[in-house]
């Protein structure tokens, strides 16, 4: 063998090529003799460099950090919507964007704040289209990445409630918008009814069906808040079992300032937040459970939570205008499909009701009916001021899932109260499109 094809052997690169003594120095053959010996293991090093970097990408995308401090900068040109919050599902999800500029750069992420743990989490999210939101806006703009959706990983986060918060951050800037809206874990079914054994000072604040809370305060008087639990039952005494939904404590000063009496009730406030979703069709009262130092005890608060799934049922007559009630359509949205307002016959306190939308299709003569969810109205009550009570004079509907045909509809109120039935003409209309 010549000294030609020995130098052309011992100087083989790990690519095959030969490499003469002119081309390389000393060290360079003594390199690439290295990398010839040890290939396996440099091919490990790099795989291994790779799927480091993979992972702390992924780390970085969908890993939850903490945040301390709620001194946020809120923005008043943020528009958005959350569209839903499952609980079953572990998912948030909605749109958010701010007017008057494309989306190119960005990044959506929710902020989990707790008043009870002192601090939050920030959760990535995941983009979803929504080409409906440059039609809907109508001004120029591409808004088609405005949509997001959030998966909760429990593992994550400790069971508390969480106020919902979303950080917009796009070309540059970053901004944040308080949605109003809470995230609270599961809860479970029982088939024992609360027994009434409390002496408890308490008060339901609220009771909205279309979002899914309860909220309010429960203490017992002459006693400090320490270690403590208020969950609220959701009882259907028609089918004996209900709901067990953990209520979690938001502070709230006014309490203790308003019994004035010694003791600390910063504490007492709650917050329940009800998936829909898992609950079937009934009439549920409204207990709230106090546990305190080992104590337990119940008390009946005489309200009930009225939940019915909104289908749908179509008509060929259409609806027969005998209806002289007040009401108002605050809210109709062709983007979010849904409907709110409030309706009454003044001087006549409500007790048994329904409240129906009927969605009329002028071009087709036929229609449908979507019963509405009521929602506490105590400012209706306030503004009448005559004495009687209009509390539940709130309805919430949302036509998603109603499976209705697209369309233009004109809506007319169906007031059923105290055994009479009436029917009024809005004069609104409702666009709904796939």
């Amino acid at each position: 063998m010549t000294g030609e094809s020995n130098r052309s052997m011992t100087d083989r690169s790990i690519t095959g090529k030969s490499i003469t003594d002119k081309s390389l120095t000393g060290k360079m053959r003594s390199f690439v003799c290295f990398l010839e010996m040890h290939e396996k293991c440099t091919l490990a090093v790099i795989l291994f460099l790779w799927l480091l970097f993979v992972v702390f990408v992924y780390m970085y995308k969908n890993c939850y950090s903490k945040i301390y401090t709620e001194d946020f900068e809120y923005s008043d040109e943020l528009q958005y919507c959350i569209d839903d919050i499952s609980v079953k599902n572990a998912q948030i999800s909605g749109w958010c964007l701010k007017p008057g500029a494309d989306i190119r750069i960005y990044d959506i992420r929710l902020i989990l704040w707790s008043d009870a743990l002192g601090y939050g989490y920030v959760v990535p999210a995941m983009m979803n289209r929504r080409s409906d939101m440059t039609k809907y806006m109508d001004d120029g703009y591409n808004y088609e990445k405005s949509g997001f959706s959030c998966m909760i990983n429990p593992k994550f986060i400790k069971k508390e409630a969480y106020k919902i918060l979303i950080r917009y951050q796009c070309d540059g800037s970053s901004e944040v918008a308080d949605t109003g809206k809470y995230y609270i874990p599961d809860y479970a079914v029982t088939y024992d009814e609360p027994d009434i054994s409390g002496q408890l000072a308490y008060y339901v604040d609220g009771v909205s069906v279309a979002d899914g809370m309860v909220y309010g305060w429960c203490f017992k008087q002459g006693k400090d808040l320490e270690q403590f639990d208020t969950d609220l039952i959701l009882w259907n005494e028609d089918m004996c079992y209900g709901y067990e939904c953990p209520g979690y404590m938001l502070k709230d000063e006014n309490i203790t300032a308003e019994f004035n009496d010694g003791y600390n009730y910063d504490k007492s406030r709650f917050v329940c937040m009800l998936d829909n979703s898992i609950i079937r069709n009934g009439n549920y009262k409204i207990y709230i459970r106090y546990q305190c130092d080992g104590e337990n005890e119940a008390v009946d608060t005489g309200i009930f939570y009225h939940y019915y799934k909104q289908k749908a049922v179509r008509m060929t007559k259409e609806p027969d205008l005998t209806g002289k009630f007040a009401y108002e359509l605050e809210t109709v949205s062709d983007v979010d499909r849904t409907v709110s307002g409030w309706c009454c016959e003044p001087g006549e306190s409500i007790q048994e009701y329904g409240i129906n939308l009927i969605l009329w299709k002028q071009d087709r003569g036929y229609g449908y009916t979507i019963p509405a969810y009521m929602d506490e109205r105590k400012d209706i009550t306030q503004r009448f001021d005559d004495g009687c009570n209009y509390d539940k004079s709130g309805f919430f509907c949302d036509l998603n899932g109603s499976r209705l045909v697209d369309g233009k509809y004109r809506i007319y109120i169906q007031y059923a109260c105290n055994g009479q039935e009436q029917t009024v003409d809005t004069g609104q209309y409702i666009c709904v499109e796939e």
